[in-house]
């Protein structure tokens, strides 16, 4: 996916300083999600939301399955901030919720 010389210094430094692991030019979390720039992470973020509108709290969930990033609830955030579907389907999600009275 993305090798090490994409990440900006500070950022290294973060996954640097979480005990991440480098192999085959890549950073790996310590279970095994690979570590993602913020700016790669954020097209990731849009394709994810293409397909699924599940909000910033969805969104960032099914990153972490596979990926980390810095910043990370920013970015799901800023993908679904004042996009109408996403708040469409969330609200009606809030309202199932509430009617089944698990909120």
């Amino acid at each position: 996916c993305c090798q090490i010389k994409c990440f900006p210094s500070e950022e290294l430094e973060i996954i640097k300083n979480s005990g991440a692991e480098e192999r085959e030019n890549n950073w790996f979390t310590r279970d095994g999600e690979q570590w993602l720039p913020k700016s790669l992470s954020l097209q990731v973020f849009k394709e994810l939301n293409k397909g699924s509108h599940q909000g910033s709290k969805g969104l960032a969930d099914a990153f972490m399955k596979i990926f980390a990033t810095t910043g990370l609830f920013v970015l799901a955030k800023r993908v679904t901030e004042g996009y109408f579907v996403c708040a469409r389907v969330n609200n009606k999600q809030k309202k199932k919720i509430a009617k089944e009275g698990r909120l």
